[in-house]
């Protein structure tokens, strides 16, 4: 992918062959197209002499640099399952007034509200589970994935180390 992107970037291949070898790595179509588009858009600037941010600096664990992403991507809301092994999530989410954690008493309750969430905004609804609670929730993940709701469905368990 990096050697395609670079010879792109170099004019050493054309638009086409850079979709059609994307595609042979396997990507779709129109995800292809997508790239292309968001590379021409970063060369543009770049040949405008304007500097993209392209990376910034977090410091703290990773629960810290999940939460600063999904503020990146303009998430407001996550949608919290029981919480059990997921305790450093709580510690990132509070200490981000911009992100509001709403907490279900079980886990398909947490995926149902993120997808009605999603269903009446249009925007990503970010769900976060432990591990063992997937099986509660795996039914309201099938509905989900029935009615091609865009949820980001994070699980996790903490360590006992």
């Amino acid at each position: 992918m990096r050697s395609l992107v670079k010879k792109f970037l170099d004019s050493q291949i054309s638009r086409r062959d850079f979709v059609k070898g994307v595609a042979a790595l396997g990507v779709s179509l129109s995800s292809a197209k997508a790239l292309l588009g968001s590379i021409s858009d970063s060369s543009a600037y770049a040949a405008e002499g304007v500097e993209a941010q392209v990376s910034r600096e977090v410091t703290g664990n990773g629960s810290d640099l999940l939460m600063e992403s999904l503020i990146d991507a303009d998430v407001k809301y996550i949608f919290h399952g029981c919480g059990g092994g997921t305790n450093r999530f709580f510690d990132s989410i509070v200490t981000r007034p911009k992100l509001k954690n709403f907490l279900a008493t079980n886990e398909g309750q947490c995926v149902a509200m993120a997808e009605g969430y999603h269903i009446a905004s249009g925007e990503l609804g970010v769900v976060i589970i432990p591990k063992p609670g997937l099986g509660n929730a795996i039914g309201s993940i099938h509905n989900a994935l029935a009615d091609m709701s865009s949820l980001l469905i994070i699980t996790a368990r903490e360590s006992n180390e």
